[in-house]
């Protein structure tokens, strides 16, 4: 029962990840190789939000040695237009990050 159940949860996280509101994220690791990230975003008052789900996450760690990344939002999450470009990653601590991402 639990291996079906786990089987379900990553099924439905593929499937989330792949259905719309995803970005792709590409940073730099330590090593000079490239790290592709499927990522949520939120775009409140026209900035481009993504959050880490954890301090530990990859793409996170990237970000903080080489804040330079590149994101890609496909045409199909943003109503017809495609979004790609080169930002410059900007950590915002504490809860009021977390909360305006999430409203």
């Amino acid at each position: 029962m639990l291996l079906i159940a786990g089987l379900g949860f990553v099924a439905f996280t593929w499937r989330a990840l792949e259905a719309g509101g995803v970005a792709i994220l590409e940073t730099e690791m330590a090593d000079g190789t490239q790290r592709l990230t499927h990522v949520w975003f939120a775009q409140p008052d026209g900035e481009l939000w993504v959050e880490a789900g954890a301090p530990e996450n990859g793409w996170y760690v990237d970000a903080q040695v080489q804040p330079r990344l590149s994101l890609s939002i496909p045409k199909q999450d943003r109503g017809g237009d495609e979004l790609s470009g080169t930002y410059l990653a900007e950590r915002v601590a504490g809860p009021e990050g977390h909360d305006r991402i999430r409203s």
